[in-house]
């Protein structure tokens, strides 16, 4: 059985990639860091195994290119192919800053945390609710981490992986799809399992 922190590092590859950190680095770096995680004792997954292989896989010209499928899809300007909101997923309306991004809100006050730009950015921001996840893998506070994914996370990953899938060609987005939905999976598995 993954533990959450042999998830870890995955997550922060996860919560990286939807800050938009991935943007400004050199193919060397991504290569380099994609290479590192086929380290990891979770990288024996099949299905993280394949998606590591799949990122390893892209060239340094498609490396530059999937900046452009990353703003069509998460930032804009128009309308976001895939938001990486919550809200955008559970509300009937798919708008953000209403009870769903504010049950999140809640989620991070309940664990002492506060945004820095509370009220300026969505807290349900797909980055913001995998430092969510990082912080308590960092505390052992692995009840909140369970919670968290069963109220929150488990409930837009697929939907919002099938957007990105539905909506662009690019090689590391779909393979940080692809991931996203492997990690997710065996975090579900592990929940179940313990029940």
């Amino acid at each position: 059985m993954m533990t959450p922190e042999n998830l870890y590092p995955f997550y922060m590859l996860l919560c990286r990639y939807y800050e938009g950190q991935m943007c400004n680095i050199e193919y060397d770096d991504f290569h380099s860091l994609i290479l590192s995680l086929m380290k990891e004792d979770a990288a024996s997954e099949k299905s993280i195994a394949m998606a590591l292989e799949m990122l390893g896989d892209v060239d340094a010209a498609q490396f530059k290119q999937y900046r452009y499928a990353f703003n069509r899809l998460f930032v804009g300007p128009g309308r976001l192919t895939a938001a990486p909101y919550e809200s955008s997923y559970l509300n009937p309306f798919g708008i953000v800053m209403q009870e769903e991004t504010m049950a999140v809100r809640r989620s991070y006050l309940a664990q002492g945390l506060k945004l820095k730009k509370q009220n300026i950015e969505p807290d349900d921001h797909m980055a913001l609710e995998l430092e969510f996840l990082l912080k308590m893998i960092e505390r052992g506070n692995i009840e909140a981490y369970n919670s968290f994914l069963e109220n929150h996370l488990f409930k837009w990953v697929q939907p919002h992986a099938e957007r990105i899938i539905n909506n662009t060609d690019d090689s590391v987005c779909l393979s940080m799809a692809q991931l996203m939905t492997a990690i997710f999976s065996i975090a579900e598995n592990n929940i179940g399992e313990k029940k």
